[in-house]
């Protein structure tokens, strides 16, 4: 195969390069520091992403990551990104190791500088305000509400913070960014992303589009039901990034007097990682904030909370995983899909294409009390990881695979739900 394969687009032709990765990244409180250190050595190894994605408090990393790509044009420096995890860090924890304790308590009442502080006054507040008895008081669900609310923190990044973010992401002409968010009000998953991002995912669209306007099964006329979430793709703005790193903990809010949604919330609750949309790349390297085993079953409350907070992320991670991987298979097996050309009216045969998903993953279980917690060692982890990841792909190893066929694995899960299977056949040899 051509190590330029041509695609059928939306206006033309254009080609893929083997080389051609994505970083989907994910957040996860503490384990964030990961997610940096992976960031931290793709600046060291100068990899550069067609398109990034991002969740949660990855949105904050990405923008790190793009500022220090930045800085590091004018002035070339090694390690900004774990300097500023040490900032944070040293923030958070000022006191030695060897006073642990106190900071354990600074963590306790302070909470997380500059992201969230704890809602104590607010729980005061409340209940001064909520009605509990009378024709406007609503059982049990008033008492509820006051005695164990929603709202146990309150974000407290400053509105320049979300302005800078926004305006790097927007500025960016080469590398695509895309995050999400999520209303749950309407069941739609928010897809923001820059013009480089939209680019990229419209070609895609519209090659999805084509495919399905040329396939000649009947199973058109079968009725669809909508089963996914439903995903609309926007652009960015400082309350995109607001709405986007709220999390439930910090209870309801409205930005309808700012003209955005009410109570539009963290992607990440619904998809803890965005990979599905990936398929323009051979490669997309996807640092993992929690491991695939757990040695020792839960045997305390709070080992069964950090456990279902692993089984959370899996739940959206594993089905766009196990999506990719089957298209793979259908291009290992040399399966195609004829179509008719949309414009000339010809049949094309188009076959599968694999798409490497390259999983670099946390190699330790941090735990429930180190959630927020971020440290170095965890930074240092992600950083190695990712530099061993890095030199496989750079000598050709296991974790890079060169494009196999004409149709990206989005196309071919799109069309394959309306397939008969009559249309899928291996290809001739």
């Amino acid at each position: 195969m051509d190590a330029r394969t041509s695609i059928v687009g939306g206006s033309g032709e254009y080609a893929r390069r083997p080389t051609d990765v994505a970083f989907a990244l994910t957040g996860l409180g503490g384990s964030n520091a990961f997610g940096a250190g992976f960031l931290q050595a793709a600046l060291d190894h100068g990899i550069t992403p067609r398109i990034v994605t991002c969740t949660s408090g990855m949105i904050y990393w990405t923008w790190r990551w793009l500022e220090a790509r930045r800085a590091n044009a004018r002035d070339p420096q090694p390690g900004r990104l774990r300097r500023e995890v040490e900032a944070m860090i040293a923030k958070a924890e000022p006191f030695p190791k060897s006073l642990g304790g106190l900071n354990a308590w600074l963590m306790a009442t302070m909470a997380v500088p500059d992201v969230f502080r704890w809602a104590h006054r607010e729980y005061v507040a409340r209940f001064f305000t909520t009605p509990l008895f009378g024709t406007d008081a609503i059982y049990p669900d008033a008492w509820l509400d006051l005695i164990f609310p929603a709202q146990l923190m309150v974000p407290t990044r400053s509105p320049q913070t979300f302005a800078d973010m926004a305006a790097a992401f927007t500025a960016e002409p080469e590398i695509g960014i895309c995050f999400n968010s999520f209303l749950a009000e309407t069941g739609t998953e928010y897809l923001h992303a820059n013009t480089a991002a939209r680019t990229l995912l419209s070609a895609e669209e519209e090659r999805m589009v084509r495919i399905k306007a040329g396939r000649t099964s009947t199973a058109a006329t079968r009725p669809r039901r909508r089963t996914l979430t439903r995903k609309v793709v926007d652009g960015i703005t400082a309350q995109d990034i607001e709405d986007a790193l709220w999390l439930t903990l910090y209870g309801a809010h409205s930005n309808v007097g700012r003209g955005g949604y009410a109570d539009r919330l963290d992607g990440a609750y619904v998809r803890s990682v965005i990979l599905s949309e990936l398929t323009m790349v051979d490669t997309v390297l996807m640092p993992r904030p929690v491991a695939t085993q757990r040695k020792d079953f839960p045997s305390n409350y709070f080992e069964v909370e950090d456990f279902k907070t692993e089984l959370w992320w899996n739940a959206s991670c594993s089905p766009q995983v196990a999506a990719i991987e089957f298209v793979n298979t259908l291009a290992r097996d040399g399966c195609t899909v004829t179509v008719k050309d949309r414009d000339s009216g010809e049949a094309r045969t188009l076959a599968f294409r694999e798409v490497d998903v390259v999983p670099i993953e946390i190699d330790v279980d941090r735990g429930y009390f180190a959630y927020f917690r971020e440290d170095l060692a965890t930074f240092d982890r992600g950083y190695n990881e990712a530099r061993i990841a890095f030199d496989r792909l750079e000598k050709g190893g296991g974790s890079g695979q060169a494009a196999t066929a004409a149709a990206g694995p989005a196309e071919a899960a799109t069309v394959l739900g309306e397939l008969e299977p009559r249309e899928l056949r291996p290809a001739a040899a």
